[in-house]
């Protein structure tokens, strides 16, 4: 019988303060932590978004001292709430090498009021890590 992964959410969260906005991510995870199992990323405005539905900021992160880069992505805005709309991007990468996350977020400048001015917001980038089971 194959025994179930225990796994707990290690959360990134950060503020864009501009347009096209760059934030470098340097996170050291616990040596407790074995692997990352899924990825989420939550945009949350500090005001009301005119669109629904729009790709907000790129996503690039690398694990195991830079040599594995496993995720390239566009972060989406989505009116939903998170429990509506939450749907991990399933990742299954080890950290073998280091526990140390590094990498960076690049606001695409699209997130805007009725306006048409910018609006701040904050990125929660939402980690499910698998636990390293006790021997």
């Amino acid at each position: 019988m194959q025994k179930k992964q225990q796994v707990i959410w290690k959360q990134i969260k950060f503020n864009i303060e501009g347009e096209g906005e760059i934030h470098q991510i340097n996170e050291k995870l616990g040596q407790h932590i074995e692997g990352i199992k899924g990825i989420h990323v939550s945009i949350v405005p500090s005001s009301v978004v005119k669109d629904e539905f729009l790709e907000v900021g790129e996503l690039s992160l690398l694990f195991n001292n830079q040599k594995d880069h496993a995720i390239h992505i566009t972060s989406a805005y989505s009116p939903e709430t998170l429990s509506e709309a939450f749907e991990a991007l399933e990742l299954n990468q080890s950290l073998h090498v280091s526990h140390r996350i590094t990498g960076y977020y690049r606001d695409l400048g699209t997130l805007r009021n009725e306006f048409s001015e910018f609006i701040t917001h904050e990125v929660k980038v939402l980690l499910e890590c698998i636990i390293k089971s006790a021997s």
